[in-house]
Parts: structure tokens; C-alpha cells; sequence
């Protein structure tokens, strides 16, 4: 099977945004290939993105984009 790797913020940027959106794409070119494809994410979680007056809304993004992924 090929595999895909996609390494992405969960801080509610692009990573976030786009990440259910290209699992689902990428699994449907798979199949229309006739591919087997696993795919796996790693994400960077808040801490990795903090600045001054950042935190407030950092957590909550991340926890959307989890909830969504589950």
C-alpha cells in the first residue's frame, strides 16, 4: 500500500483547517486509483505555537480539530 504522511499545526491554521478535507480527498484518489493508501497525521499541538496574548484561543482550535478528526 502507498502511504501518506501529513505533518500539520492543530492550532487552527491551515494545517488544521485543511486536514480532514485532504484525508478524505487523498482516501477517494486512492480508491479511484485502486490504491490502498494509509494515511497518518502528525500534528503539532499549542505549546509549539505560543506567543504573547496567543493562548486564549490556541487551545480551543486545537481541541475543534481533534474533536473533528475523532
Amino acid at each position: 500500500p502507498s502511504r501518506l504522511y501529513v505533518v500539520a499545526g492543530a492550532a487552527g491554521g491551515t494545517g488544521g483547517g485543511a486536514l480532514a478535507d485532504l484525508g478524505y480527498l487523498s482516501q477517494c484518489v486512492a480508491a479511484a486509483c485502486q490504491r490502498t493508501l494509509q494515511s497518518r497525521a502528525i500534528l503539532f499541538l499549542p505549546d509549539g505555537f505560543l506567543t504573547d496574548g496567543a493562548e486564549a484561543s490556541l487551545a480551543p482550535n486545537s481541541s475543534a480539530l481533534l474533536t473533528e478528526l475523532h
